[in-house]
């Protein structure tokens, strides 16, 4: 049962400290989730944690005292105190991220929908020029699966050779030199496809 309680413990289930003093804290998860889980607040964490792994940051679902339901985050440590083991518990409300970590999960899957529908081939790159991203319309533009080229090639292999230096390939450090002094460019070459086939192509280098 409750011993103390902060004043935070106000905002967070929505009763003063005094109320929730001598209250059991495990009737405070909802019932769905706690059934089968033991008969004590620490029961439900145990059940709750990975194998071996500690009290950090465990993920749960409390409610409110006007009878909705939050996320939250909490962490807990045993210690002893004089002749009896004490229980601390912290518990952070994690609405606000949730609220934000859905609305990224959105964003992204629109994201990814947009860029698999492009009728335009799409490659995103790191810093290092490694291919992160390779739209359906480049698989078909240069006959390479996604999974080939991913964290595997730069853009630069797609460049058929004698353009420009007969012998060498441009770098991808050549392909984006022009991007440190312009927002985007428009280059014009041929491309070289994974059969050795090659195809005129126009291409837009940006920065994100």
């Amino acid at each position: 049962r409750i011993e103390y309680a902060n004043p935070a413990v106000q905002a967070v289930f929505g009763e003063a400290p005094a109320a929730l003093r001598g209250k059991a804290l495990l009737p405070l998860v909802p019932a769905r989730l706690r059934e089968g889980r033991g008969s004590t607040f620490r029961d439900y964490l145990d059940s709750c944690r990975l194998p071996a792994g500690s009290w950090n940051q465990i993920e749960t679902q409390f409610t409110h005292t006007n009878g909705h339901e939050f996320p939250a985050e909490v962490s807990a440590a045993g210690m002893q105190v004089e002749d009896r083991e004490v229980f601390l518990l912290f518990v952070r409300d994690i609405t606000a991220r949730k609220v934000a970590e859905e609305a990224l999960h959105e964003r992204d899957a629109f994201q990814q929908t947009l860029l698999a529908s492009a009728g335009e081939a799409i490659v995103a790159t790191a810093r290092d020029g490694k291919i992160t991203h390779f739209n359906p319309a480049a698989e078909r533009l240069l006959g390479y699966r996604a999974a080939d080229v991913l964290g595997r090639l730069t853009p630069a292999a797609f460049i058929a050779p004698g353009q420009s230096n007969p012998t060498v390939l441009p770098t991808f450090e050549e392909l984006v030199f022009p991007l440190r002094h312009l927002e985007h460019t428009t280059q014009e070459f041929l491309a070289l496809r994974k059969d050795g086939s090659k195809v005129p192509v126009a291409v837009v280098t940006s920065v994100l």
